[in-house]
C-alpha cells in the first residue's frame, strides 16, 4: 500500500483505515514505540501499520518485497504530486540514508535491481544507481531531477566503481549510454557544498529552516553550469539569512550576462527552494510599471511587511532598461530597507515601512561583451578549483561594479547600494585541445533538449511516434547543432535548431495526406556530422505509401527526410 502511494501502481495495493496523508509521521511514531519497547507500542493509540521484514522495525529501511526497492527510492523514480517534497521529508525528517546499499538478500531485490547495459551486467544497489539505470524510469528526462537532488545531498559516485570494476572499455559504453548524465556527477566533484548540519543551524537561529535547500541550488535539473554565479548567489543566501536579525537592508542582487544563459531561470528556481508555491512570496515586475499607488510592486511590499519570518523575492528583468526615476526610487531602499507605502498618497500621508525581508534580484544584459572576452581567456572560471577560481569570481565581479557604474541607467550611488553583482558566463563549448568535462556545457544542455523532444508525440493521441536514437547519434545530432548555434544567444538558439531538426518535421511528416508517417509508427535518427545533416526514417514500413511505387519508396523517402 506504500508502494501505491508512491506511485509504483504495479506493485501497489491501497489498505483500508490507514490516514494516507499522515503515513510517514505514522509509521516513524510506529518506529519510535517499537524501539522504545513492544508494550508501548500495544498500548498505541495509533493506527495498526505492519510491515513484514524479518523482524526489521525501521520503515525507513524496508523493501518492498515485490519491487525491491526501498519507499524512498520508489519516490525518486515513479515521481506522484509532490515526490520532490517527500523526498526531502525523508532525508530532513527520518534522516534516509542516501548512500544506503541493498543487501540484494532477496530474490525480488536481485530480480529488480539488475539490469543489462551495453552487454554488461549490473547491480543497482544505492539510490543513485537506481536512478542513473533502472528499468521503470522509461523516458530519460525524468531522471534528471532525481539525480540531481541525489547529489545535491551528498550521494556517492557510482561510476568510479564501476570503472574499477568494469574496465575502461567496457564503462566507456556505459558511460556513453548514460551520457549526458555523468556531467552533473563531475559537475558535483567542482561545487564547494554547504554542511547541511550547519545549515539547520543557522536556519534554526534565523527562524528559517528553508536556508537548507540552498543545497539544492547548485544542482538545478534545468540550469546546466553556472557553477560561478550559483557560488556568489549561495553565498549571498545564507550570508543574508544568518544577519537578517542584525540589519535592516534587504538583499539585492544584479544577474548580469549575455542572453539566454538561466539569469531568470535561476532567479524563479531560487524562490521555488526558499518559498512554498502556496505562499506567493515572489513577484517579476516590469522596470517600466513604475512603483506608484496601487501598483504591483507596492500592494507586493506592503503586503510581504505584513510576514516578517517569510523571504519575498522581487525580480526585475531587464533592469537596464529602466528609467532614472525608477533607479533613484531605490536609493533608501537597499541602503536603509524602508519603502514609502504609496497606497496612502492620495490622503497625504506618508507610511515608511520595513523591507529587510525582501530579494531584490535584477537581471540585466550589460557587460555581456566583458563576460565573454573574460571567459574566453580565462578558462578557470568553468574548470578552477578552489582559491583560483574564487579568485578568478571576485576579480570579475569586481570589474563588472565598476563598469555598470558609468552604464545608464545606473550610477555610483545604485551600484554601490547593490549587494551582489552576479555573473552569468556564456555556455562552456569544449575544444579539440581541451575536453574537461565542465567545458561540455553546450553539449549537455543539447542532449537534453533532443531528450525531450524525443518524447514530445509518444503520448500524442493524434499523433503517437516514437523517435528513435541511439547513443552515438544522440551526440553527432548535438554536435551539428551546438556548431550551428549562435553563441550570443546561449539556450535560445539551441532550443531553436532542435525543434526544427526534430517535432516540426516529426509533425510536418505526420499531417501528409500521402507518403507521411502512420500514426503508431518509429522513426529512426541518423546523423552525418562532416555534411552536417540529420536524417530520419520510418521504422517497420510505418510510413503511408498510397500512390508510392514500392520498389523506390527508400529513395523517396530519403529526400522527403533529409
Amino acid at each position: 500500500w506504500l508502494s501505491e502511494l508512491n506511485g509504483n501502481h504495479h506493485y501497489g495495493s491501497k489498505e483500508k483505515g490507514i490516514k494516507y496523508g499522515d503515513i510517514l509521521e505514522e509509521l516513524e511514531a510506529r518506529r519510535l514505540a517499537k524501539d522504545e519497547g513492544e508494550e508501548k507500542a500495544s498500548n498505541s493509540q495509533l493506527t495498526p501499520i505492519v510491515i513484514v521484514d524479518k523482524g526489521n522495525k525501521d520503515w525507513r529501511k524496508f523493501e518492498d518485497k515485490h519491487s525491491g526497492l526501498t519507499h524512498f527510492e520508489e519516490l525518486l523514480i515513479f515521481q506522484p504530486k509532490n515526490w520532490l517534497l517527500r523526498a526531502r521529508e525523508y532525508i530532513f525528517r527520518y534522516n534516509c540514508d542516501i548512500d544506503r546499499a541493498s543487501p540484494l538478500s532477496l530474490k525480488s531485490s536481485k530480480k529488480h535491481r539488475t539490469v543489462t547495459v551495453a552487454g554488461e551486467e549490473i547491480s543497482l544497489r544505492t539510490p543513485i544507481e537506481i536512478v542513473l539505470l533502472h528499468k521503470d524510469l522509461v523516458k530519460r528526462p525524468d531522471r534528471y531531477a532525481p539525480l540531481n537532488f541525489l547529489l545535491a545531498y551528498g550521494a556517492s559516485d557510482p561510476l568510479s566503481s564501476w570503472n574499477e570494476k568494469l574496465g575502461e572499455e567496457k564503462f566507456a559504453a556505459i558511460e556513453k549510454y548514460l551520457s549526458p548524465l555523468p556531467y552533473f556527477i563531475d559537475f558535483r566533484k567542482y561545487v564547494a557544498s554547504y554542511d547541511l548540519q550547519k545549515l539547520k543551524q543557522i536556519g534554526k537561529l534565523a527562524k528559517f529552516p528553508c536556508v537548507c535547500l540552498v543545497k539544492e541550488l547548485d544542482f538545478s535539473p534545468t540550469i546546466v553550469g553556472q557553477r560561478l554565479a550559483k557560488s556568489i548567489i549561495r553565498q549571498a543566501i545564507v550570508s543574508y539569512i544568518h544577519s537578517r536579525s542584525n540589519t535592516s537592508q534587504p538583499l539585492s542582487m544584479i544577474f548580469v550576462g549575455p542572453s539566454g544563459n538561466g539569469k531568470t531561470e535561476l532567479a524563479r528556481y531560487l524562490s521555488n527552494l526558499i518559498n512554498k508555491p502556496e505562499s506567493h512570496a515572489t513577484i517579476s515586475i516590469s522596470v517600466t510599471a513604475g512603483s506608484q499607488a496601487g501598483s504591483a510592486l507596492n500592494n507586493f511590499i506592503v503586503k510581504m511587511s505584513g510576514e516578517p519570518q517569510s523571504v519575498g523575492i522581487v525580480l526585475l528583468d531587464e533592469v537596464e532598461k529602466a528609467n532614472r526615476d525608477v533607479i533613484t526610487a531605490f536609493y533608501q531602499v537597499f541602503d536603509k530597507g524602508e519603502w514609502t507605502n504609496k497606497r496612502l498618497e492620495l490622503d497625504l500621508q506618508t507610511e515608511i515601512i520595513p523591507c529587510k525581508n525582501i530579494i531584490f534580484i535584477m537581471t540585466s544584459n550589460a557587460c555581456d561583451k566583458h563576460i565573454m572576452q573574460y571567459a574566453e581567456s580565462n578558462m578557470d572560471l568553468y574548470i578552477g578549483d578552489g582559491m583560483t577560481f574564487e579568485d578568478y569570481g571576485r576579480k570579475l565581479e569586481a570589474d563588472l561594479r565598476s563598469l555598470l557604474r558609468s552604464k545608464h541607467p545606473f550610477d555610483d550611488a545604485f551600484i554601490g547600494r547593490v549587494g551582489r553583482i552576479v555573473p552569468f558566463l556564456p555556455m562552456a563549448k569544449g575544444t579539440t585541445d581541451m575536453h574537461h568535462p565542465l567545458l561540455g556545457e553546450m553539449m549537455t544542455i543539447t542532449k537534453i533538449l533532443i531528450e525531450k523532444e524525443q518524447e514530445m508525440y509518444v503520448d500524442v493521441e493524434a499523433i503517437n511516434i516514437e523517435q528513435v536514437i541511439d547513443p552515438e547519434t544522440k551526440h553527432s545530432m548535438a554536435s551539428i547543432i551546438v556548431d550551428e548555434s549562435i553563441k550570443e544567444t546561449g539556450v535560445r538558439s539551441i532550443v531553436t535548431q532542435v525543434r526544427s531538426q526534430m517535432s516540426h518535421r516529426v509533425l510536418h511528416s505526420s499531417l501528409l495526406e500521402k507518403g507521411g508517417i502512420q500514426k503508431g509508427a518509429a522513426v529512426q535518427y541518423s546523423a552525418q556530422e562532416e555534411e552536417r545533416i540529420i536524417d530520419f526514417r520510418p521504422l517497420n514500413g510505418g510510413v503511408d505509401t498510397d500512390n508510392t511505387k514500392e520498389d523506390n519508396t527508400d529513395d523517396d523517402l530519403s529526400e522527403l527526410y533529409s
